[in-house]
């Protein structure tokens, strides 16, 4: 099993069985759970959803989490419910969702704390602490559990939900710094040291064991880094995680002053044998025998490394600065044969990794003096592999000036041999290998061949096309569905992201700008605009009054629509703009600085002109950017998650400083409405003068109470 395991690359991981058919499904669901706190029937639409599925396959434990979650957030929502029953349920809920995302990445021999795995993967320590408390001591409160369950609903959506509908657009996860591993080898290979060369000092064996534990721990740790690294966090098997730990391992046992010597003067290699230097393997050997017998991929994986290392050649720059070392790659050699010898006894490894050098090399065989080593001593005693290396591996690369035309001859031979081999074959066909299998029944009626198979013949209109698609004689379709695929190709190309995000940008900022525009015109046409009538009375009476006057208004309405819905596209456009070339022109690397330049340029191309519509989204922005200078609050405006995308919660500015600012502003423009009023916005004139003015003023009860003036 460890032989056919030992060409096996961690990155090629086996296909996965999801409960989901797209990943719209997932999009859908992710919208019932978070798109609204308080909607109680969307989630449970999203409990049947994940019930279902969990009937047709075992879930990944984010959507197991999720709906045990979500069943006591239901269960919460209903009235008359047990508190002891929530609390229970509650607890039960955080407690499966912390030991199932930990329990996976206890690796190893020694046991690692729950809260270094969880730190590892970013689980808020909080959490922790909670299901610890549920399971050994008194419950907590259940405002404390509620809590609990809204955050772990939000890291669910952050870690899980959001990386599954889209990962090309997610951030790389990036992994948490390793602890150096060379200066435990260094203190192992120190003491390993003491203990081979002078039996007196057995008593040092228990500091060795020590440091054994603590490489245990490392392989541990980066397991858990593998999570991060490969953007799983524990959703997928255990295996590819604790091989990627294996290889980084792997990596600081084959930089020179591990496995091989620093110093050239210690690679003195047996001349009897094809092993490393004796004291090499009287140090390493115990850590790796522990190593292969507590991991079973061990020695795999430090062959690979090996052969990479042994057949990767330099480029020829590199050749020239770098002066290459014989012996290091010797020593390599030695070792990965001492592995194979030792660790893995098995025929079938020593074929494998046969294989592996092979292929590396190939078919001419590449001037690698130290892998053609290895394969020698991989065959030395074994005739099998001899006969198969010689056929495989050519002893010479024969030049072109070499050929004659008697090597026609013998192409031709070989050509008649192959003939030869495939007549039987031929004589089995009762059709002309090149003529098409459907062109005999193209002039005959469809026949039954066998039951549910039928054999088409030309009364069935049928044609050639392409697999997949039946079009009877009209061929367009493939067409148009061939060009859906490349632009579903190139809408999912991270490459194109930032150009795309800019179309994105010009399409929001449009529909926004009508959204807001559109009705804040017309009401205000109505309002304002002696409309009264028409926004009071029936529609009959609308229509009828639908004048002249009308229809200028209708026309400034749409104008003003325009202007505002274009302005936001093309500011959004030009921002996203500059934001793509400063970060271009900055090695890709986005700076603080970026932000506001491309909003300098985009606010004096936009909106310098001065017109109305301007005005007041300029006046809206400047009224915010103030805003934003009083001090927050601590807490966000509500406790729901923030939305997909937004990054960040908005928090509230301090009661205390927003009661001061609300007073300032208030008396601010009642003194400038009474005594400068030509300095204010003409929309919040107008709106000032309806509240203030013209409630001074009326002829009557119909003035007074249905009609303005």
């Amino acid at each position: 099993m460890g032989a056919r395991r030992l060409l096996l690359n961690a990155s090629m991981r086996l296909p996965r069985r999801v409960p989901w058919s797209s990943i719209s499904e997932v999009e859908e669901l992710c919208g019932w759970i978070y798109g609204d706190e308080a909607d109680i029937d969307a989630k449970i639409r999203a409990i049947n959803r994940l019930s279902a599925w969990r009937a047709i396959t075992a879930l990944p434990h984010a959507l197991d989490s999720a709906l045990a979650l979500l069943s006591v957030l239901v269960q919460d929502a209903q009235p008359a419910n047990s508190y002891l029953a929530l609390r229970h349920g509650y607890s039960a809920a955080i407690i499966r969702l912390v030991n199932g995302l930990v329990d996976p990445l206890q690796q190893g021999m020694y046991a690692r704390s729950i809260a270094s795995i969880a730190n590892q993967l970013g689980l808020p320590p909080w959490l922790v602490e909670l299901r610890h408390a549920a399971t050994h001591e008194d419950l907590p409160s259940l405002e404390l559990l509620r809590q609990a369950a809204r955050e772990s609903m939000a890291w669910l959506l952050q870690n899980y939900f959001l990386a599954t509908i889209n990962p090309s657009t997610a951030l790389a996860p990036q992994p948490p710094p390793l602890r150096p591993l060379a200066p435990v080898l260094k203190e192992y290979k120190t003491l390993s040291k003491l203990v081979t060369r002078d039996a007196s000092l057995k008593v040092h064996q228990q500091q060795v064991r020590t440091v054994l534990r603590d490489i245990e721990r490392w392989i541990a740790e980066a397991s858990v880094a593998a999570n991060v690294a490969t953007g799983s966090l524990a959703w997928s098997d255990a295996e590819a995680k604790e091989q990627w730990a294996l290889e980084r391992f792997c990596e600081a046992l084959l930089d020179k002053g591990a496995l091989v010597p620093l110093s050239k003067k210690k690679r003195v290699f047996p001349k009897d044998a094809f092993l490393p230097p004796p004291a090499a393997v009287a140090i390493w050997t115990p850590l790796l025998t522990e190593l292969s017998e507590t991991h079973s991929d061990f020695a795999s994986v430090l062959v690979n490394g090996i052969i990479a290392q042994l057949t990767t050649q330099l480029a020829e720059e590199e050749i020239v600065s770098v002066s290459v070392d014989d012996t290091y790659d010797a020593c390599l050699a030695r070792w990965a044969f001492w592995m194979l010898e030792k660790l893995s006894p098995d025929r079938e490894a020593k074929k494998t990794a046969l294989v592996a050098l092979v292929t590396s090399l190939g078919p001419t065989g590449k001037d690698i003096s130290s892998a053609k080593s290895l394969i020698d001593a991989l065959c030395v005693g074994n005739a099998e592999l001899e006969d198969a290396l010689s056929t495989l591996v050519r002893p010479t690369h024969v030049a072109a000036s070499e050929w004659t035309l008697d090597d026609i001859g013998v192409m031709q031979d070989r050509l008649t041999a192959l003939a030869a081999v495939s007549e039987p074959q031929a004589e089995l066909d009762l059709e002309p290998a090149s003529e098409p299998r459907w062109s005999k029944a193209d002039n005959c009626a469809t026949l039954e061949v066998a039951p549910g198979w039928r054999l088409l013949g030309g009364d069935s209109q049928w044609r050639p096309c392409p697999i997949g698609v039946y079009v009877a004689g009209y061929q367009p379709l493939s067409c148009l569905l061939h060009a859906m695929d490349v632009v579903e190709q190139i809408i999912h190309n991270p490459a194109y992201q930032p150009y795309l995000a800019i179309l994105k940008g010009a399409r929001n900022g449009f529909v926004y700008g009508v959204k807001v525009r559109f009705p804040h015109a017309l009401v205000m046409s109505i309002l304002f605009g002696r409309g009264e009538r028409v926004f009071l009375c029936s529609l009959r009476w609308a229509v009828l009054t639908l004048t002249d006057s009308w229809k200028s208004r209708i026309r400034v309405i749409f104008r003003a629509t325009k202007q505002h819905a274009t302005n936001l596209a093309k500011f959004v456009t030009l921002y996203k703009t500059f934001m793509l070339i400063q970060q271009k022109a900055n090695g890709g690397k986005p700076r603080s600085s970026d932000t506001f330049l491309a909003g300098l340029l985009g606010g004096y191309l936009v909106f310098g002109e001065r017109t109305a519509v301007n005005e007041q989204i300029v006046l809206y922005v400047v009224s915010r950017v103030l805003a934003s200078f009083i001090p927050r609050s601590g807490s966000p405006y509500s406790s729901a998650p923030p939305a997909p995308g937004a990054g960040v919660k908005p928090l509230p500015p301090d009661s205390r400083y927003f009661t001061v600012f609300a007073a300032v502003a208030w008396g601010a423009v009642m003194w400038l409405f009474e005594h400068k009023g030509e300095a204010i916005q003409p929309g919040m004139f107008n709106s000032m003068v309806y509240l203030y003015r013209d409630s001074d003023r009326w002829s009557g009860l119909k003035t007074l109470l249905w009609h303005n003036t």
